[in-house]
This record gives structure tokens, C-alpha cells and sequence, in this order.
């Protein structure tokens, strides 16, 4: 749609001397746009030029390929090139916004064009770079993973004994596994916890340990520590056997279990000799297992 934009008489519009205003923007012409004539006119038998060039800009003289057509009041046609356009209507918003649309309208059109213009064998030689780049990501992405596995192999023994197990188990360690094939390492809680679950899917129940509300000493080796926060505050989960075999757990608040004169709490692994009351007796995922409170770590076990 035309618009025609009018100019206070007392202001002298640096076109004047192309024609009176007000001035009517007509369209933009491209390169694009000309090739595609001389195309038209070859297919026809007509007379064409190979020259692409727009002209000069009608006010500054300067050779343009990116025609901009306007006309002045008194119907005489002009062209100006985009940057003379720009600066000659920048207090005519409505104008403005039209070589705006333009310009995008012909970046449009290029684009198009050059996606268009890609052949065949590009677009072949394009899927087949994805494809070797998609199989060679893959190869890096097993030989982390191997390497992962060959470095933890009780990730992998874990990780294959649970996937069967339903519930909790066996979805951590189908997450578990597919955190390791994109070549991730499993952090230490992660790692504590295939553990822990490996340990409880595969130990036999041997009962329980102790009468509930006596309070008795125990040789306990520590097979997690977990942290837990509730609403409570931060609580510590250990899970322990003791000496049988019996699986022994107790939530700890407050200091961390230590062993006096040792530089470091408690961890995985170490065995302990400690006085504590059985709270009671439970069965957890189908495992039995003491529940014991108010613990004493009495020194490390002999």
C-alpha cells in the first residue's frame, strides 16, 4: 500500500531536487529481482544484460545494487540506494517502516534463495558429515565408558544385578547406567548408594540382632553413611553388619561418628566396636535389619 507522507512547507527535504514532496515509496528492487528478469527475458528472446548493477542513486551518484523506488508529488520516479534512503526518511516514520519491511523482505528472499540453491550432493555430503561426526561421538562416548567401567568394576556388577529388581533399585540403576554411557562419572553418593542397594538385593537375611530396648555392644562394619535432611535438620544414616552378617542401621543428629584420637569421622569400611540401644527390629525391601539408637563409637574394632 502507498503511503504519501507530508512535509511542513516551511522545511526544505533534502530530495527537493528530485521533486517536490510528498514522496511515495514504490519498492525495492535487488539483484535478485534483475537475474531473474534477464531470465525471463532470455526464456522470451528478448534483450538482456548480464550487468546486475542497479544504477547510481539519483542523489548522491554513488553505484547501487539494492534499488529503492520512490516518486515525488508531481509523479517524476526516482531511486536512491539503501543508506541515502535511510537518512532521507528518518523523520518520516511511516516511510521508515516501509524500506524497513523492505530490507527485511529482501533478506528474506536471499536466504530463501541460497537454501534453495543447495544441490543434492550438498545436502548428501552434509548427512554423511553428521553421520561419521554421530559415529565418531559415539566411539568417544564407549570408550569413556569402558573406561569408567574398567576403573569401577563393581559399578558394572552393581549396575547389572539390579537392573532386574523392581521398584527404587532397579530405575537408580538404569539411571546409573545411562549417566555412565554419556561419559559421566558417578559422584561418591551415587556410587555409595549402587553399593548399598547391590548389597541389599544380593545379602541373605539373617534375621536380627539383640532384644529390643537393651542396650548391648556390638562389632559393626560400616557399609554406607548417607546424609539426609529433613525438616528436623541434617541426619546421618549408617548402615552397618555386624560380625554375622546381620544388617544393622541407625539415624544419627548431632556430631558425626568418630573414633577418639582418629584424624576423620567415620567412613565406608571401617570397623567398629559400639554400645548402643536396640529401637527395633524392621524389614526394609524385603530385608531385615536392627534399627539401634543412642550409639556410642567405642574405638575401632580389633
Amino acid at each position: 500500500m502507498e503511503t504519501a507522507i507530508e512535509t511542513p512547507a516551511a522545511s526544505v527535504h533534502p530530495l527537493s531536487h528530485l521533486g517536490p514532496a510528498p514522496y511515495k515509496f514504490i519498492g525495492v528492487s535487488t539483484s535478485e529481482h534483475r537475474e531473474e528478469l534477464n531470465i525471463h527475458l532470455a526464456q522470451n528472446g528478448l534483450t538482456y544484460t548480464a550487468n546486475l548493477c542497479g544504477g547510481t542513486c539519483d542523489h548522491c551518484g554513488t553505484p547501487i545494487e539494492n534499488v529503492y523506488q520512490f516518486s515525488a508529488a508531481n509523479g517524476r520516479a526516482f531511486k536512491l540506494g539503501c543508506d541515502c534512503a535511510e537518512v532521507a526518511f528518518a523523520s518520516s516514520p511511516k516511510i521508515a517502516l516501509q524500506i524497513l519491511n523492505a530490507r527485511r523482505a529482501q533478506r528474506r528472499a536471499v536466504n530463501r534463495a541460497l537454501r534453495e540453491s543447495r544441490t543434492a550432493a550438498q545436502k548428501e555430503a552434509e548427512k554423511a558429515a553428521r553421520v561419521e561426526h554421530d559415529a565418531r561421538a559415539q566411539e568417544g562416548r564407549a570408550a569413556v565408558e569402558k573406561g569408567l567401567y574398567e576403573r569401577n568394576p563393581e559399578w558394572k556388577t552393581a549396575i547389572e544385578a539390579l537392573l532386574g529388581v523392581e521398584g527404587f533399585p532397579g530405575s537408580f540403576a538404569a539411571d546409573q547406567k545411562a549417566r555412565i554411557a554419556g561419559g559421566l562419572e558417578l559422584t561418591s553418593k551415587q556410587s555409595a548408594l549402587l553399593a548399598r542397594l547391590y548389597d541389599e538385593a544380593t545379602s541373605v537375611d539373617t534375621g536380627f540382632v539383640g532384644t529390643v530396648g537393651k542396650r548391648i555392644e556390638l562389632t559393626l562394619t560400616v557399609v554406607s553413611v548417607t546424609t539426609i535432611d529433613s525438616q528436623f535438620g541434617m541426619k546421618l544414616l549408617y548402615t552397618t553388619k555386624d560380625s554375622e552378617g546381620h544388617f544393622v542401621t541407625c539415624f544419627h543428629s548431632g556430631s558425626p561418628w568418630y573414633v577418639e584420637g582418629a584424624e576423620s569421622g567415620v567412613a565406608t569400611g571401617d570397623a567398629l566396636k559400639v554400645r548402643a540401644t536396640i529401637k527395633a527390629h524392621e524389614v526394609y525391601r524385603g530385608r531385615s535389619q536392627t534399627v539401634i539408637q543412642r550409639a556410642t563409637v567405642l574405638g575401632v574394632a580389633a
